[in-house]
């Protein structure tokens, strides 16, 4: 309900009860007239506070709607930069596939030894293993710029 009406209903039974005891006790007693001074100071006092209560339940679900739209903006952030920390570590990976290609290829060149053929030159062809360390070359500049 809205605070204005829960307000004027609340006055609307105090009246009543003020209207209720003034006709039922004699108001030439002074006891009785102390009796009904002190429960209107009393119900004025408890509007009082639960006017105050109203407002701090009106301030702590502002507050608590607040949050919640913090706590939904900070888990979208956190969910792109997990993105994009997947991402990286894709490339990472790719540039590590690629350096192990690349080192197993000049490994076998070592190994083996590289001697180009004269053949190779006037035919424009390369060796089979620079071929391959060109390959290997290759995939790491790929995997470099994925990073």
């Amino acid at each position: 309900r809205n605070r204005n009406t829960i307000n004027f209903y609340d006055k609307n039974c105090i009246n009543q009860s003020k209207r209720t005891s003034a006709t039922s006790i004699d108001p030439t007693d002074d006891n009785e007239q102390n009796e009904i001074d002190r429960s209107e100071t009393d119900t004025e006092s408890l509007l009082t506070i639960i006017a105050m209560l109203r407002t701090t339940v009106d301030q702590s679900t502002h507050e608590k709607e607040v949050l919640e739209q913090r706590l939904i903006e900070e888990q979208v952030r956190a969910q792109q930069e997990i993105r994009s920390f997947a991402a990286s570590l894709e490339g990472v990976e790719d540039l590590r596939r690629s350096a192990e290609a690349m080192s197993r290829e000049l490994r076998k060149i070592k190994v083996k030894g590289y001697k180009p053929r004269s053949s190779d030159f006037l035919t424009g062809r390369s060796c089979e293993d620079l071929t391959a360390v060109e390959e290997a070359d290759k995939e790491m500049g790929n995997a470099l710029r994925a990073v």
